[in-house]
């Protein structure tokens, strides 16, 4: 017989004399919302945070031992037999006195603010406030904006005090960065000591803001919502595989916000998502002519689609015509359309070998060890080495809520992010490039004191328990000794560990990472585990279609076909620019590029691989065409193109097909 599933308690609450039953546990404001007729205003709940009943804007009468009494339902769970009154006349004047009280400061500035259209002031003024203001007095007027980050501004006049984004850069992004300040009438928002929020998630709080006080700097006075046409789209900065909205108009991106998707980014996303896809989709620097190298100057000049698709054909041609072999080298950030379409041609056309530009080796490493989102979410322990926040937006968040939500150790090993630092309940700190003789070090310490996970080292390693015989218990000059050991101790002790290793540390430490992760056993527990940032948003997806690593080419290449990849450069390019200054995973790749007699670049900017190059072929992004790819849990997800391409450039499986 098969076993019977059952959904969640229900319980029975009557509003406005009329029964409902909603599941057990729910938020009063969300099961009057999402079950009656009437929708609860607010400013200060959100879903993801914890109810603080700041704006008594969901207030409803509320029986309570037989007496009605005003209550704010954001801070209420349901109870069987609950009875709410939401269209009395107290709970009616209760919110109409609220919005009231708003509205005596608030700037009149609807037809210029940002958040016209979508604010929840304007909305609920309408739905739920007075018809009629009972004042003249004059407004209260700040100097604005201000920079909150490079990238936020605040209208301090247009603020309500919902504590919105001080609750979100707190318990979300640890990154306690915006508090209130002064008190009473004075009270406003500001970041600590008049400095800057220089996190990784500030884009979030003009997406919660409920009024236009929080606003984005790419976005300010460029469009309204009704003009804007939104399409689905993917991270490309990072292998996390986060769901992004582009609001598009005029075939233009105007706007970047998180697309909800629970199993992955949740509601959020990171700044490098958010204002990032504006400096280079559509940047005056984009290539949208092909350039061919001219043979008596050795120039690269424009040329005709046909003209550079001939030089390509004819100098690949004269390299097979040698028996000389012919590499194919793909960016790994490529959707699988053209990761595959470059598999192809390597076989149909070249017969030589088709690499991914990166990370490989990783996956090669970890594949399917490494944890989904939910099991970073139950990790009961975390070590972190590097800055999560920057590498790994996404697995920080769900870090997150294990040490802010739910009381986890934070242990870091030289933590250099200021924020990683303050959340750190324990640091070992250390010189810049010693983290991989530490963990090192607490590799061979575990081991000694047999603290190590034999059971999980005999069932699911091979070849593992013969490469701990070099192991260094030698502890790098500067290291505290009593901590390291109070460390070793706290980790051998931990129970569902997860281990991070960012690209703060080199290749030896992410490796000596490793072997921690696998010496303790954490793959193998139901939450933790061992996480490493691939480099590029598709790196998984070119490890399972069997792309090769670039270190496998031949060192004698006859041609070389590089699409959409910048070899071991320091390009200027802006794609490459916003990589550095968010600190991006594999930002710049490693050096020992290949090298061929004769090169055809597909490239989106004349980078330093594509300069060096015989050929330059213009080329779509991942914007303009169907996108698909595998993020480092293994999750396919496909999104279609949302702006039209540069007119005359193609996409890379046009150019592989001509």
């Amino acid at each position: 017989m098969a076993e019977q599933t059952t959904g969640p308690q229900l319980v029975t609450i009557t509003v406005d004399d009329q029964e409902y039953q909603v599941p057990a546990g729910m938020a009063l404001i969300d099961a009057i919302s999402n079950y009656t007729d009437f929708h609860m205003p607010r400013f200060c709940y959100h879903d993801r945070m914890d109810p603080v009943g700041m704006c008594r804007m969901c207030m409803a009468e509320v029986e309570t031992r037989g007496r009605w009494a005003n209550a704010a339902t954001c801070t209420l769970k349901v109870a069987d037999g609950m009875k709410v009154r939401v269209r009395s006349e107290e709970a009616i004047k209760s919110r109409e006195m609220v919005l009231e009280l708003l509205l005596l400061n608030h700037p009149l500035d609807c037809p210029v603010c940002d958040k016209g259209g979508e604010c929840l002031l304007q909305d609920q003024t309408m739905s739920d406030g007075p018809q009629v203001a009972r004042t003249i007095d004059p407004r209260r007027v700040y100097e604005k904006p201000i920079y909150i980050s490079e990238d936020v501004l605040l209208d301090r006049e247009r603020c309500i005090q919902c504590g919105l984004c001080v609750r979100f850069v707190d318990e979300i992004a640890a990154e306690k960065a915006i508090m209130f300040f002064d008190r009473g009438y004075h009270m406003e928002v500001a970041t600590a000591k008049e400095g800057t929020y220089e996190g990784h998630f500030a884009g979030n709080t003009c997406d919660i803001c409920p009024v236009g006080a929080l606003t984005s700097s790419t976005f300010r006075f460029a469009s309204r919502p009704w003009e804007m046409k939104r399409h689905a789209a993917l991270s490309l900065w990072d292998s996390g595989g986060g769901n992004l909205w582009l609001d598009v108009r005029e075939n233009k991106i105007r706007r970047v916000m998180p697309r909800e998707n629970r199993a992955v980014n949740d509601v959020w996303c990171s700044d490098r998502d958010r204002f990032q896809a504006h400096s280079w989709v559509l940047s005056p620097e984009r290539l949208d002519v092909p350039l061919v190298r001219n043979p008596d100057n050795g120039q690269l000049e424009p040329a005709s689609y046909d003209d550079a698709l001939k030089a390509a054909i004819e100098g690949l041609a004269k390299a097979l015509e040698a028996g000389q072999p012919v590499a194919t080298v793909a960016g790994a950030h490529l959707g699988l359309e053209e990761l595959a379409g470059a598999m192809v041609f390597g076989r149909d056309v070249t017969g030589g070998p088709v690499v991914a530009s990166s990370g490989l080796e990783v996956v090669g490493r970890t594949l399917g060890a490494m944890p989904d989102y939910g099991k970073i979410e139950r990790a009961r322990a975390i070590l972190v080495v590097g800055t999560p926040a920057a590498e790994h937006p996404n697995a920080w968040l769900r870090m997150v809520k294990a040490f802010g939500k739910k009381g986890a150790p934070l242990y870091t090993i030289g933590a250099r992010d200021r924020y990683v630092a303050l959340a750190s309940s324990f640091d070992l700190a250390c010189e810049p490039g010693q983290e991989g003789a530490v963990l090192t070090a607490l590799a061979a310490h575990l081991q000694a004191e047999k603290q190590h996970n034999l059971s999980f080292i005999r069932s699911a390693t091979k070849g593992f328990a013969e490469s701990r015989d070099g192991w260094s218990a030698d502890l790098p000059d500067g290291v505290d000794r009593e901590r390291f050991v109070a460390l070793a101790a706290r980790l051998a002790g931990a129970e569902d560990l997860l281990v991070y290793a960012g690209w703060q540390a080199d290749a030896a430490a992410r490796a000596a990472a490793w072997n921690l992760a696998l010496l303790l056993g954490t793959p193998g527990m139901t939450g933790g585990g061992y996480l490493e940032p691939l480099p590029a948003a598709n790196t998984r997806g070119a490890a399972e279609l069997g792309l090769g690593e670039l270190a496998s080419l031949p060192a004698e290449l006859g041609a070389l076909v590089v699409l959409g990849s910048d070899l071991g450069a320091n390009s200027e390019a802006p794609w490459q620019r916003a990589r550095d200054r968010w600190g991006a995973p594999g930002a710049r790749e490693a050096g020992g590029a290949p090298r061929a007699p004769f090169t055809v670049v597909s490239e989106l900017f004349l980078t330093r691989t594509a300069r060096d190059a015989d050929v330059v072929l213009p080329a779509t992004c991942a914007y303009e065409r169907q996108y698909t790819a595998i993020n480092y849990e293994g999750r396919v997800q496909r999104v279609p193109a949302a702006v039209r391409p540069i007119l005359g450039v193609r996409g890379d499986l046009d150019i592989l097909d001509a």
